[in-house]
């Protein structure tokens, strides 16, 4: 029988009984199943002396109120450090006198720490001394860029380590091969250790365009080999199951509207010719994703300007019909309903806060500058406005059953993620999302491209990259 606070749902059971076995595995049930809790009662029933877990920033609130919740902390004798609000200096003081004393007393110690500070030094050097029994990576994907600080650490500190899991609910969030750097410190003979023979043998060489431009060029009708194979090394030490949690319905909605004559005259310009003019000011674009980010910009109702200099950038507004779109979506759901709106520039945030604070709401915001989803959770602000990657993890927004899409993600992995944030275990109701679209007549707008691409599962610079193809 296992030591647990709160029941499990069937699959986080199944989920456990695969892990606890294990000196290393991996957790793939989708956002919103309660990965969590897993990996809360995996430290408790292999009663780990001392464990580190690795998350995001905001990942690091959401475990400590996690153990609370699932685990009786006291009467495990367990404490639990969050040290992602610390200094690096005070990270390592805090671990310094909680490590070896807690060993004295029969207390097992559960530290925290965000991906950004986990590398850094002397903190960093000293859980390498450190006798840890087990190192989770939360939201795993953090780590696959094989030569990142923080990826090459966790490598090393791997080594070291008995125990490692990893966590996520998108281990391949742009390509299969994220998955090598992960399993470099879950266990690196499953995919070895030399990243150039792994993509060697799994990526799928265009070998005359390799040769022309000077870089590495993926075949396009197939760009990877093996995938079984790969898929079959992955699962080799990977749980996965559908959620046992049965969820409410989800409706999307596209909402269209026509920008004004002054628009449309700017974007077919910019489109065409791939730079727009106004007077010594200027618009450039040098390639086809700048070119697609631009477009979105101008349907967003600006356009950002280089002065004549280079010097500066002026974002000039030409159009508030994207805002009066969602003015009128608003005005639909009515003042009772939280609402969750996701942008993606920020001249979109102002235009948001503008019209929500037009109908007498409140205006809360997650972005890499505000971070109110705690007090919009609690009540405080009728609508939270959030950018993708601030709310694309460790983020529950089930309070609200009404999302809007002001503008789209390039990233399909990003806006996947960001649907389950409101449809997830803890979502009573039926969900809708309503996605701004912008239409111009004799013309498919970067919108409707977008909307495609997602559509497609495919992130919009792959869409692009085929459509020139064909």
């Amino acid at each position: 029988m296992y030591k647990m606070k709160t029941s499990p749902w069937a699959h986080q059971l199944r989920a456990l009984d695969y892990l606890i076995v294990r000196n290393y595995g991996a957790l793939y049930t989708d956002m919103g199943t309660g990965k969590t809790k897993v990996a809360i009662d995996l430290i408790v029933n292999r009663e780990f002396q001392c464990t580190l877990i690795v998350t995001t920033k905001k990942g690091c609130d959401v475990w400590e109120n996690e153990f609370s919740k699932h685990c009786d902390l006291t009467r495990r004798k367990i404490c639990v450090f969050k040290l992602s609000n610390l200094s690096t200096p005070d990270k390592l003081l805090k671990v310094r006198k909680t490590f070896g004393s807690a060993a004295k007393n029969g207390v097992k110690v559960v530290y925290i720490v965000n991906y950004d500070s986990v590398w850094r030094k002397p903190f960093s050097s000293y859980l390498l001394k450190m006798k840890i029994d087990c190192v989770i990576c939360d939201e795993s994907h953090r780590i696959k860029a094989p030569a990142s600080k923080c990826s090459m650490y966790l490598n090393w500190l791997g080594k070291k380590v008995p125990n490692r899991f990893l966590i996520t609910g998108t281990p391949s969030t742009e390509s299969p091969l994220d998955v090598y750097a992960q399993y470099r410190f879950l266990q690196p003979s499953i995919f070895g250790t030399n990243y150039n023979k792994f993509k060697d043998y799994y990526e799928n060489v265009d070998v005359g365009a390799t040769l022309n431009a000077g870089f590495r060029i993926l075949d396009k009708k197939q760009p990877y080999l093996h995938l079984d194979e790969l898929k079959k090394k992955m699962y080799s030490c990977a749980f996965y199951a559908q959620s046992s949690v049965e969820l409410p319905p989800q409706t999307f909605i596209q909402q269209d509207y026509t920008p004004t004559k002054k628009l449309m005259s700017i974007y077919e310009e910019l489109n065409k010719e791939g730079v727009f003019v106004e007077g010594k000011d200027v618009l450039e674009t040098n390639n086809a994703l700048a070119k697609a980010t631009r477009l979105q910009q101008v349907l967003s109702g600006y356009v950002p300007m280089e002065t004549d200099n280079f010097t500066r950038v002026i974002e000039k507004p030409i159009d508030s019909t994207r805002a009066e779109a969602l003015e009128d979506i608003l005005e639909g759901i009515g003042r009772s309903e939280p609402v969750v709106i996701f942008a993606k520039f920020r001249y979109d945030f102002g235009e948001i806060e503008k019209i929500v604070r037009k109908l007498g709401l409140r205006y809360g915001e997650l972005s890499g500058i505000r971070d109110d989803e705690k007090d919009w959770s609690k009540g405080q602000f009728d609508v939270l406005a959030v950018h993708y990657k601030s709310g694309s993890e460790s983020i529950d927004l089930t309070r609200a059953r009404y999302c809007i899409y002001y503008s789209l993600s390039n990233s399909y992995g990003l806006y996947r993620q960001s649907i389950k944030r409101t449809h997830r275990p803890g979502q009573t109701r039926p969900v809708t999302y309503y996605t701004l679209v912008c239409r111009i007549p004799e013309i498919t707008t970067i919108d409707e491209k977008c909307v495609k691409a997602l559509a497609l599962k495919q992130d919009l610079a792959d869409y692009l990259l085929n459509e020139e193809e064909e």
